[in-house]
C-alpha cells in the first residue's frame, strides 16, 4: 500500500489519473537502461477510459527517479497469481 499511495500522491501532483502515469512509465522503459521497444497495450471497456488511456503524459527523469527510488523502495513480495491460478500460468 506504501507503494500506490505514493504513486497516486505523484498522479494527484501531475494532476493525472493513476493508471495514466502507470502508463506513461511503461512507456518510458521502452529502449531505457538496455530495454526493448515496449508498447503498453491497456485494457478497457468503454471509450472514454480509451480516451483517458491514450492520454500523453510527459514524466521528466525527476518524475522517472522519483519513480524508480519507490520500487526499489518497496519492493513487490509474492506471486502474480497465487495457488491453483499460479500453476495453470505455463501450462
Amino acid at each position: 500500500m506504501k507503494l500506490a499511495n505514493a504513486i497516486a500522491k505523484l498522479a494527484d501532483e501531475k494532476s493525472v489519473t493513476r493508471a495514466q502515469l502507470c502508463l506513461a512509465w511503461v512507456k518510458a522503459q521502452s529502449g531505457r537502461n538496455g530495454n526493448p521497444v515496449i508498447i503498453p497495450i491497456p485494457g478497457a471497456t468503454t471509450i472514454p477510459r480509451i480516451k483517458e488511456n491514450m492520454k500523453e503524459i510527459d514524466l521528466t527523469e525527476e518524475d522517472l527517479a522519483v519513480l524508480e527510488k519507490l520500487q526499489k523502495e518497496n519492493p513487490i513480495k509474492g506471486a502474480r497469481y497465487g495457488g491453483h491460478g499460479g500453476q495453470l500460468m505455463n501450462g
